[in-house]
């Protein structure tokens, strides 16, 4: 299940699990899928520079922009079978996750090359002190 702010560009995801603790307000749009279309799928379709850009044209006000069901209905998507979706999404997921596994290994060396950087120095004692405080 997406939402969709009535104000702003953002999509939100919920889990069926998670439904019980939100509540959906005049502030936002809750969108129900047909057994058609995955979630993750959709949503991935509306953050993209072409769903932005059709979300925006859709929008109306200039002070805070909105949009209200109706025209969110008439948003295209582009319609691939749910075995494609699901498979182009499993992908996508899949090597987004391998790449913040290697943001995260990159992330660990980098700190680990700054402390040896300080001990070379001879202040890694007193960084680690700062650090503590």
């Amino acid at each position: 299940m997406l939402f969709k702010e009535n104000r702003g560009l953002e999509v939100k995801k919920a889990d069926q699990e998670r439904m019980l603790d939100i509540l959906i307000s005049q502030n936002f749009i809750e969108v129900k899928f047909y057994p058609l279309y995955s979630s993750s799928y959709v949503k991935a379709y509306l953050e993209s520079p072409l769903g932005l850009y059709l979300i925006e044209r859709k929008q109306l006000g200039s002070t805070i922009a909105m949009i209200n069901i109706k025209d969110l209905k008439d948003i295209d998507i582009v319609n691939l079978s749910k075995k494609a979706q699901d498979e182009i999404m499993e992908r996508y997921q899949n090597r987004e996750n391998e790449i913040k596994e290697k943001i995260n290994a990159l992330q660990k060396q980098s700190i680990e090359l700054q402390l040896k950087l300080y001990e070379q120095m001879n202040i890694k004692e007193t960084i680690k002190i700062m650090e503590d405080k």
